[in-house]
């Protein structure tokens, strides 16, 4: 079984891919992985302007996400084009400043293939302090950790069995682990809290789910990503058998789609970094230093 990240989320041939309703608007997978913003530095998914460009790593941060509940909650997240061009979304927590593992600081990198593949890459996370974690198989015969595949679907899911191990060293070529791996594109209702009020707001989303087995019925863990257009990475789920560690009442909100893939599944842990909140520009992809 591929190991599942209970925090958070390069090209190759994939096998077992199945079909669904082609979507009708061209794909653009960066649409989906960075966040778009305004001249005057506003999200562009709560105000459409003239001008709006999508962040980079040296854009300031005058809104930042953060996730539930109100008024900051624990993690913030962003996501822009890092400075090899390369989208990435990173994730702090207190005192929100630049990059420290201590602090269970880290992010994951995204590949965007020509055909519009997207993988993770790398990533990193609280629960491996100190650890860069690269999903590596494509240079082995594999995938990677596959999100989608292509023009994702709308009104039904497109799934491949994905091929892939993680390793300290991006060259490496461990044995591979198969992960049933399934995605389509939805306009979702999505919880927002914009400055401190509650509302949602529908969403071009790119929902991604990546199981720990070969077939959903062989596997026992999943984690589950939304990715919005115009927004990167606005959602984060894992599922499996245990009941949550933690009280997820005030952290989970809940959308149409946030529900389990079998009987007995339960909510083990989430993100929703969609609470809005105003900040001073200070920080900037490049000022957070991650990946190092």
């Amino acid at each position: 079984m591929v190991p599942i990240r209970l925090s958070g989320l390069l090209l190759g041939a994939l096998i077992c891919l199945t079909g669904g309703h082609a979507t009708a608007a061209a794909w653009a997978p960066m649409d989906y992985l960075v966040e778009w913003v305004c001249p005057d530095g506003a999200f562009a998914g709560l105000r459409p302007c003239d001008g709006a460009m999508p962040r980079s790593a040296n854009t300031p941060m005058l809104w930042r996400r953060h996730d539930w509940p109100a008024p900051t909650g624990y993690q913030i997240e962003a996501s822009f084009a890092g400075a090899g061009g390369a989208p990435e979304t990173i994730w702090s927590y207190p005192p929100f400043g630049a990059f420290a593992v201590e602090n269970g600081d880290g992010g994951e990198v995204y590949g965007v293939g020509r055909d519009g593949t997207v993988i993770v890459t790398e990533t990193q996370d609280g629960g491996r302090p100190g650890v860069l974690q690269h999903f590596v198989g494509p240079r082995c015969g594999g995938t990677g950790w596959l999100l989608a595949k292509g023009a994702p679907p709308s009104g039904a899911w497109a799934s491949a069995v994905a091929t892939l191990s993680d390793s300290q060293d991006p060259n490496a070529c461990p044995p591979l682990d198969h992960a049933f791996t399934r995605w389509r594109l939805e306009t979702m209702s999505i919880p927002f809290i914009v400055a401190g009020k509650a509302q949602t707001i529908k969403v071009l989303t790119l929902i991604s789910e990546h199981y720990d087995g070969a077939s959903l019925a062989a596997s026992q863990h999943l984690e589950r990503s939304f990715f919005g257009k115009g927004w990167g990475r606005l959602i984060w789920e894992a599922w499996g058998m245990a009941p949550p560690t933690v009280d997820l009442t005030q952290r989970c909100p809940g959308t149409s789609w946030s529900t389990a893939p079998r009987p007995g599944w339960q909510l083990e842990d989430c993100r929703y970094a969609t609470n809005i909140v105003a900040a001073d520009g200070g920080m900037t992809g490049a000022a957070f230093g991650w990946p190092q």
